[in-house]
């Protein structure tokens, strides 16, 4: 690949399913005066986003570029943050499938 090309060669719109949990690592337990206010996001369960391509790291592992949506913690508000064209890493996605394959 030349400099100043995409690493994407097309773009891709598949379903995806994004598994927050995963992109979003507790590394520790919440302080013990942890408060919830507008701004606490929900990262404890799986989105629906679109795929739009793959890259690979240095490292080997590979990353999928997504856009989704993360619901904010207060229930009481349909809120969410959209975030478009992240990477994440290839374990906290999974194809979202519908028809014969959904039922299997």
């Amino acid at each position: 690949m030349r400099s100043g090309e995409s690493g994407v060669r097309r773009r891709l719109n598949r379903p995806v399913w994004v598994d927050l949990s995963v992109v979003f690592r507790q590394t520790c337990y919440p302080p013990a005066r942890f408060r919830w206010d507008d701004r606490t996001l929900d990262v404890s369960r799986e989105v629906w986003g679109t795929l739009h391509g793959w890259y690979r790291a240095s490292t080997g592992e590979w990353f999928g570029l997504v856009s989704y949506a993360v619901a904010y913690a207060d229930v009481q508000v349909e809120r969410q943050l959209t975030l478009d064209d992240q990477l994440v890493p290839a374990e906290a996605l999974r194809p979202r499938l519908y028809g014969r394959e959904r039922r299997a």
